[in-house]
C-alpha cells in the first residue's frame, strides 16, 4: 500500500529527482530575492539596515515554500500540462526541455508573481 502511495504522489518519478528539482526551484527563489533585496528600503522601520539572511528568509517563507509547491505540482503534472497543449500556450514547444529548467523557472517566476499580487493587494487597501 506504501509503495502504491509513493507510486501515486510521485507519479512514478524517484524521490531524487523532486530533491533535485527543488534545488533549483530554491536557486531560482533565490536569485529572484536576492536581486529584490538590493532594492529595499535600507531606512525603513521594518527592515535591518545590514542585510540579513534570517531576515530575508523569514520574510519571504511564505513565498519559499509555495515555490516548493509548485515546483512539485509541475513535476508530477509535466505529461499533463503537455498533452494539455502548454507548448501552445505559452510559445515554445517544453516536451524536450529538462524538468530541471521548468523547477529554476517556477521558482524564478513564483516570487514575481507573488510580489505582483502583494502590490496588488496594498494598492487595493489604499483605495479602500
Amino acid at each position: 500500500m506504501e509503495q502504491l502511495f509513493m507510486k501515486q504522489l510521485l507519479g512514478g518519478q524517484d524521490l531524487v529527482i523532486y530533491l533535485a528539482g527543488f534545488v533549483f526551484a530554491l536557486i531560482g527563489v533565490a536569485i529572484r530575492l536576492l536581486n529584490g533585496a538590493k532594492k529595499r528600503d535600507k531606512l525603513s522601520k521594518h527592515t535591518p539596515y545590514n542585510f540579513s539572511w534570517k531576515f530575508l528568509v523569514l520574510d519571504n517563507l511564505r513565498d519559499l515554500i509555495l515555490g516548493l509547491l509548485m515546483a512539485f505540482i509541475l513535476f508530477r503534472f509535466t505529461n499533463v500540462l503537455i498533452s494539455a497543449g502548454l507548448q501552445r500556450l505559452i510559445g515554445f514547444d517544453i516536451e524536450g526541455v529538462d524538468k530541471m529548467f521548468y523547477a529554476f523557472l517556477v521558482g524564478t517566476a513564483f516570487t514575481t508573481v507573488s510580489q505582483w499580487f502583494k502590490r496588488l493587494e496594498l494598492n487595493a487597501g489604499k483605495h479602500a
